[in-house]
């Protein structure tokens, strides 16, 4: 991790002020190696955990019997890739991943970090 680690927490609580962003990129399965290029391209860091979404709202078809039928499945595959990375960085981090994997049916959730202890 190319970040300092601060000791205790009164020394993440006396910045207050987060000098690195949270970006959590929740993508479909199909789209998460073009978004984890445009991280590495960027030199950035990413860890990318699997996930489905389910709603009542959002059915998908799929094709069953070697393409013969089809069936209405509730559950979609994402992807959520996370990355720390210097908060003047991340608006082009964001801006990089909407590039590459963006389609309307990603989002990215910002979150500040006061700053990152090991344990």
């Amino acid at each position: 991790m190319d970040f300092e680690l601060e000791k205790t927490t009164e020394e993440l609580v006396a910045k207050k002020q987060a000098t690195k962003m949270r970006l959590e990129f929740v993508v479909p399965a199909e789209l998460c190696e073009y978004a984890t290029h445009a991280i590495e391209k960027m030199n950035a860091e990413a860890t990318i955990y699997e996930a489905k979404g389910c709603g009542c709202d959002h059915k998908f078809k799929i094709d069953i019997n070697k393409g013969t039928g089809t069936a209405e499945i509730r559950n979609s595959e994402r992807r959520t890739i996370v990355s720390i990375v210097d908060a003047n960085k991340a608006e082009d981090l964001i801006s990089a991943v909407e590039e590459a994997a963006g389609n309307g049916s990603s989002l990215v959730v910002v979150s500040p970090v006061y700053g990152v202890r090991q344990l």
